[in-house]
């Protein structure tokens, strides 16, 4: 993969840092699916979380894009989303951190 660098002068970008980058634009892929699906539904952060088992913060830091949910965070809000927002996107991102 070429990617300018950012000082313009061009090159390819180091592999962690290629990493980094899809693992940033999974997240926020992820978290736009998320807060889209809250938006459509007219459903809250804080009850979403509490039909998926987790905090209202959890909820927020996913939509922000700071945190990746597990596995089993993963697969109840694919299921409560009924797969608007599909587990199996969020393991691209985790086969990121493991490279």
């Amino acid at each position: 993969m070429r990617i300018s660098s950012p000082t313009g002068l061009g090159g390819t970008m180091p592999p962690y840092e290629s990493r980094e980058l899809r693992k940033l634009s999974q997240c926020v892929i992820l978290s736009v699916m998320l807060k889209s699906y809250l938006e459509a539904e007219n459903q809250t952060q804080a009850e979403f979380a509490e039909r998926v088992r987790t905090t209202p913060a959890t909820i927020s830091r996913l939509i922000s894009g700071t945190l990746r949910p597990g596995l089993d965070l993963a697969l109840a809000i694919d299921e409560a989303t009924g797969g608007r927002v599909p587990a199996s996107t969020w393991r691209s991102s985790r086969l990121d951190v493991t490279q």
